[in-house]
């Protein structure tokens, strides 16, 4: 594991795993908290990707001043 959205998800899938030895009215709170993590690991992700976007534009646009 490299980087903190792949650790992420697989504390979350930890968490999904070890959530069956809680009672039903226990398992609704790590359930909870797995959502959420995951949520904000997608959020990190569509950053990351619209980052990188960016940065591929603004590189072809350099280019295309070069040339």
């Amino acid at each position: 594991m490299t980087s903190p959205i792949n650790i992420i998800c697989y504390a979350c899938s930890l968490m999904a795993y070890w959530v069956r030895i809680f009672g039903e009215e226990e398992k609704e709170t790590p359930v909870n908290g797995a959502k959420a993590m995951l949520q904000i690991a997608l959020q990190l992700v569509n950053e990351i990707q619209s980052s990188r976007k960016r940065a591929l534009a603004e590189d072809a646009k350099d280019d295309d001043h070069e040339e």
